[in-house]
């Protein structure tokens, strides 16, 4: 089936024309989390893989579909609790950007700084997980940043 998401600032987020909104859960262990994964298999990638294993050990599960947009926007509808990526592009998530907000989510960097359309790692969540998915996410930033590795597109 196809679904139509749409959000227009402060008037809230719809898919095929129904309201959506983030999911309630708030323990990791109960979540469910989707990521992906970038075509360089560089430190980003691996620090990734990494998450991606540890994330997979205390939830429900984590999935991957391939596209960032509509990551977003599972989130948003409450299919997914938290979503987390690498090297997106402004044109790969600032659809699924406003949607999830305008569905009472929070996104921000994966270190828990204000969202930036130039940062290379974004985290998504509805308000419940976001603190708990940054204590993990965060020291991961912290360490490529601390390593010299690129965390802003040029």
């Amino acid at each position: 089936s196809q679904n139509l998401y749409v959000a227009v600032r402060d008037e809230g987020a719809v898919c095929n024309g129904k309201i959506i909104r983030v999911s309630k859960v708030d323990q990791l262990q109960h979540s469910l989390l989707v990521t992906g994964f970038g075509y360089k298999h560089g430190e980003k990638w691996e620090a990734n893989m990494g998450l991606f294993k540890f994330f997979v050990d205390r939830t429900q599960g984590v999935r991957r579909l391939g596209a960032a947009a509509i990551d977003l926007c599972h989130v948003a509808a409450g299919f997914a609790d938290g979503f987390w990526e690498f090297d997106l592009q402004p044109w790969d998530s600032a659809a699924g950007v406003l949607i999830i907000s305008e569905a009472g989510g929070l996104v921000t960097g994966m270190d828990g700084s204000p969202y930036k359309s130039d940062d290379l790692h974004v985290l998504a969540s509805n308000p419940k997980l976001h603190c708990e998915l940054v204590k993990y996410t965060g020291p991961v930033i912290e360490n490529l940043r601390k390593r010299g590795i690129p965390l802003i597109s040029k």
